[in-house]
């Protein structure tokens, strides 16, 4: 029996095949009712979807066939696929000389009708078919071959929707921008292997200092940046290693060979500290790795990717740029590392209304008479039996998780509603970060709880750093021209950080231009820095624009800046951050005292310019 003749389109019409991902699969009912149907519709006591590869057939769906696998050579699809638009049709086997010798006409299970319809891939590629089967010879009735084909047409749809299941699976497990696996692929590898007993290493890396890639070249050079470092990384594992991106800039790995996977450490810092150019400029990153094996360092499984993370954090609390071996790390550490971290502030954000934040409050006075300007918010963590967290260690964390915009409203609306209570009209400073003030109901969020409150437009300030402008300057004026319809006031904050430019003070019509706390701290010693901050101030005051001096932590720094003729001073000379000023709250019986004016408290009044 001579096999069938191999189609035209065979190698696409493989590759489609195989790109389902659909061969050796379990059975599933969206396809077998279609056997079911065409084993009904023709009376037949055999039926089956068949898909053709390379060297076999294998069916998906079968009636009265007690294997799903056979020669390609034995296949009558093998026939059908060769006119993909035409069904194929044959009465009798035994006279027909394509099949008349064939094993399963001549032996079990003793084919002697066949009526299949080619059955087409997402890409319009015959790969199988749809067909039925009889032991004794009979015709064909139009109406059933017609039925057959319609049927097939289903299986068609079947296949397509199968292949998009497959592919939203896929991303959903894939990190859009380098195309690695993401957390949530890594951590359910991570433990399929320990549910197995299959011993392996975890290692989790963090890019160091990856917030100044950022803050030079711009979000497009950080994602520049990351797909680059996951090339490297995906190329230096190998293909037995899962290469994951956790967030932001961190990645993780899952080797196989945990007794190599110090060695592999080793070669991941070499191949990422190698330059590579970023808008025609050289970069180069280093990389902080925390390992981990399993079972060998720890025989809980499911404390695996926590002692990693602690790991991790001891790389970089002892210098970045290096390995922590929880080999050697022992037990000792028992601080949260950077992804306990993460979990428990999504745990504490959403759903939002059991916040186990709180507020502090720093005092912002009069230059002239040290009197209480105003009051900038900071969040805390007290975490119960863990200490506090610093903002330092998780306000990153909320940005690179897509946290921050619930933190700068929880703050904000908190804020808001605290200062609405209290017994003098006192401003309010808050931060908000880049992704609040640039959302759709960004501004609208604002006016919304100031109205809740009832806090006046005018008593709340809201401060943001140059790396806003930086993002988008025509969003951040439409924002900032909004926000001042409000009536609400607008801080520019830590100017002289480093990459200020005088430029945002002409371009942004701030209210308030406050100092930053290196600028402030340089000034008296340094002569450039003096004749920076001498010309900030007096822009300032030509714009129509109040300072505010930060850092101020010693007299003799409040006397220079009084000297030099800032507006309002900022810093712990005037207080650790802490709660509201007792004059300023409430008094007993839920009952407001008698609102003096501003003047009255020795606050300074700012109007904002035209």
């Amino acid at each position: 029996m001579p096999p069938a003749p191999i189609p035209a389109d065979e190698a696409e019409r493989i590759a489609e095949l195989r790109a389902l991902q659909i061969l050796d699969t379990p059975a599933e009912e969206r396809f077998d009712v279609f056997t079911r149907l065409a084993a009904r519709v023709a009376a037949a006591p055999i039926a089956a979807l068949s898909l053709l590869d390379s060297d076999r057939q294998w069916l998906k769906s079968r009636i009265g066939i007690p294997t799903a696998e056979m020669p390609r050579s034995v296949s009558f699809c093998a026939h059908a696929v060769l006119t993909p638009d035409r069904p194929l049709v044959v009465e009798d086997a035994t006279r027909d000389p394509r099949f008349a010798d064939n094993p399963l006409v001549t032996g079990p299970p003793g084919i002697r009708f066949y009526a299949g319809v080619p059955v087409k891939g997402p890409g319009g590629h015959a790969i199988g078919g749809l067909c039925v089967a009889d032991t004794v010879p009979r015709p064909a009735p139009p109406l059933l071959v017609e039925t057959l084909a319609d049927l097939a047409r289903g299986v068609t749809d079947a296949l397509r929707l199968h292949d998009t299941v497959r592919r939203l699976a896929r991303l959903a497990e894939t990190d859009a921008l380098t195309g690695l696996a993401n957390a949530a692929a890594f951590e359910r590898h991570q433990h399929r292997l320990a549910e197995e007993g299959t011993a392996h290493a975890v290692l989790l890396l963090d890019l160091d200092h990856f917030a100044q890639i950022n803050d030079l070249f711009g979000h497009d050079g950080g994602d520049a940046a990351l797909a680059e470092a996951a090339s490297r990384l995906r190329a230096e594992a190998g293909t037995e290693t899962m290469v994951a991106r956790l967030d932001g800039n961190c990645f993780g790995l899952i080797s196989p060979a945990p007794d190599e996977a110090a060695r592999l450490a080793q070669r991941l810092h070499r191949v990422v500290v190698r330059p590579f150019a970023i808008a025609g400029q050289l970069v180069r990153l280093s990389v902080s790795i925390g390992l981990v094996r399993w079972p060998a360092d720890l025989a809980e499984a499911d404390r695996v990717l926590e002692r990693a993370d602690r790991a991790l954090a001891r790389a970089k609390r002892d210098g970045r740029n290096r390995t922590c071996d929880a080999a050697a790390e022992g037990e000792h550490g028992s601080e949260a590392g950077r992804h306990g971290l993460a979990r428990a502030l999504r745990e504490a954000l959403i759903p939002p209304g059991h916040e186990p934040f709180r507020l502090a409050w720093q005092r912002i006075v009069a230059a002239e008479t040290g009197a209480l300007a105003a009051l900038e918010t900071l969040i805390r963590w007290p975490r119960p039996g863990r200490g506090s967290v610093a903002p330092a260690e998780f306000i990153p964390i909320a940005e690179e998780r897509g946290l921050i915009a619930h933190l700068d409203r929880w703050v904000l609306r908190t804020a808001v509603r605290q200062a609405a209570g209290w017994t003098a009209p006192v401003r309010i400073h808050v931060n908000i970060s880049p992704p609040n003030l640039f959302l759709a109901d960004g501004v609208g969020f604002i006016e919304s709880i100031l109205r809740e409150s009832g806090l006046a437009p005018g008593r709340l300030v809201i401060e943001v750093t140059e790396g806003v402008l930086m993002r988008d300057t025509g969003a951040a004026l439409h924002t900032i021209a909004a926000l001042r319809a409000l009536g609400v006031g607008l801080a520019l904050d830590d100017f002289g950080s480093g990459h200020a430019s005088l430029g945002y003070l002409r371009d942004f019509p701030f209210d308030i231009i406050k100092l930053d706390r290196g600028l402030v701290a340089r000034a008296p010693a340094c002569r450039r820095s003096l004749a920076l901050l001498r010309a900030v101030l007096r822009l300032a005051g030509e714009l129509g624009a109040a300072t505010i001096a930060e850092g101020v932590e010693t007299e003799a720094q409040a006397r220079f800046m009084r000297a030099e003729g800032a507006d309002m001073l900022q810093g712990f000379l005037f207080g650790v951050p802490g709660v509201v000023p007792r004059a300023l709250r409430r008094r007993s019986g839920g009952r407001c005292g008698a609102l003096r004016p501003p003047d009255q408290l020795g606050m300074p009044t700012i109007s904002p310019r035209a």
